[in-house]
């Protein structure tokens, strides 16, 4: 994955409404990258906020 976290990781994610928005896919679980990425700038702002506080 674009984090480097693994697969189980991500699925734990989805399954408690962490991470980036997911959809079921056929019996797959799947992102958009354009979403992964957005999550992924969230992310990084929210910690440069902490930082700054």
């Amino acid at each position: 994955m674009a984090t480097g976290a693994p697969k189980g990781t991500w699925l734990y994610w989805a399954h408690i409404g962490k991470g980036p928005v997911s959809f079921k896919l056929g019996r797959r679980r799947v992102w958009r990258k354009s979403v992964i990425l957005a999550w992924i700038a969230e992310q990084e702002a929210a910690g440069i906020r902490e930082r700054e506080c």
